[in-house]
Formats: C-alpha cells, structure tokens, sequence
C-alpha cells in the first residue's frame, strides 16, 4: 500500500477490512475499505494504510465482504486525503485453509 501511486492506474492485492453502505436517501453506493493485511482478531486496532474501492451506483456487489482476499485493479485518485477507486474491477481470490 506505501507504494501506491497518488493517481494513476494500479492493479493490487488485498483483503477487505469492512464495507459500508450509503444513506437510504443517497444514491447507491458501496464503499469496501482494502488493507495489505488483516488484523488479527485480539490484536489492538490502529490505523493501517489503505484503499477505498468505491462502486457507484451499488447497493450490493456479489462477493464484497469483510475478509475477503481481492485482486482489484482501477485508477486512483485521492478523496478526502485517502486513495481511492471508483468502479474498480476486481477478482475474488480463493484463499487456502491449511
């Protein structure tokens, strides 16, 4: 994540730390929070570089939910000091248990 661009296309992967939903009064929208790694579950939280990943018009996106492991690729742009994709294309990326 240190390594993003402040604009410009990227292709990365992580894990979504939350998803967060707009007012029922807005237009759709889906923000997914991405993070290099997830916390772990008793560790304390602090503040972790990350990406919002943005899908406008959304009220739902199959497969987007906290944990997840995703190959997401876009152009960057900063909003509110923070990068971020809007209608990033992404692939779920299986993650082995063993």
């Amino acid at each position: 994540m240190s390594e993003l661009p402040d604009k410009g296309r990227i292709e990365h992967i992580g894990y979504i730390q939350s998803v967060s939903y707009s007012a029922p009064n807005t237009p759709p929208r889906l923000t997914a929070v991405v993070v290099d790694q997830l916390a772990a579950a008793t560790g304390r939280q602090r503040t972790v570089a990350h990406v919002k990943l943005l899908f406008m018009g959304q009220k739902q996106v199959p497969g987007i939910k906290p944990g997840v492991k995703i190959k997401y690729a876009g152009m960057v742009a900063p909003v509110d000091q923070v990068p971020s994709i809007f209608n990033p294309r992404y692939l779920i990326v299986p993650v082995s248990h063993g």
